[in-house]
């Protein structure tokens, strides 16, 4: 598509504009059903330096579990213990 603003090679800058696609298909001149989705942005953490010069690294989320966790016990059950009377 010679001539448009929009550059396709580049589809993850553009991803904000596939909120709404039929204004965006309206934009490009297409069909909805022919718009290509973007691939998701990575972003990069990187480290930032504190007041006194030194690099702290950023906090990111935990790496995924290799093993599934524990099944957790389940308690033992026990027959409820029969209620006291009151004496008038």
């Amino acid at each position: 598509m010679s001539g448009s603003i929009i550059n396709l090679s580049h589809k993850p800058y553009w991803s904000i504009l596939y909120s709404n696609l039929n204004k965006l298909a309206y934009v490009l001149n297409r069909d909805v059903e022919r718009l290509e989705s973007p691939e998701a942005l990575s972003i990069e953490h990187q480290a930032y330096p504190d007041l006194s010069g030194r690099l702290i690294q950023p906090v990111t989320a935990p790496s995924s579990l290799e093993e599934s966790p524990r099944q957790r016990e389940k308690p033992v059950e026990t027959s409820p213990r029969p209620k006291g009377r009151v004496l008038d």
